[in-house]
């Protein structure tokens, strides 16, 4: 949210996914720090094989 589309590295669905998760580890009472959701950002981004263009 906020980046133009060169900086963006995760799609509409994928980027929903990832906020879906987040959300719901809040609701469990499992919060994430701020460096435990880029981690997790990071490592998804990974594991889907994205990378700055």
């Amino acid at each position: 949210m906020g980046y133009t589309s060169p900086r963006q590295i995760f799609n509409a669905e994928e980027e929903f996914q990832l906020e879906t998760y987040i959300k719901k580890a809040c609701d469990i009472y499992f919060g994430l720090t701020l460096t435990e959701v880029r981690k997790l950002a990071n490592d998804c981004g990974k594991a889907l094989l994205k990378s700055l263009p």
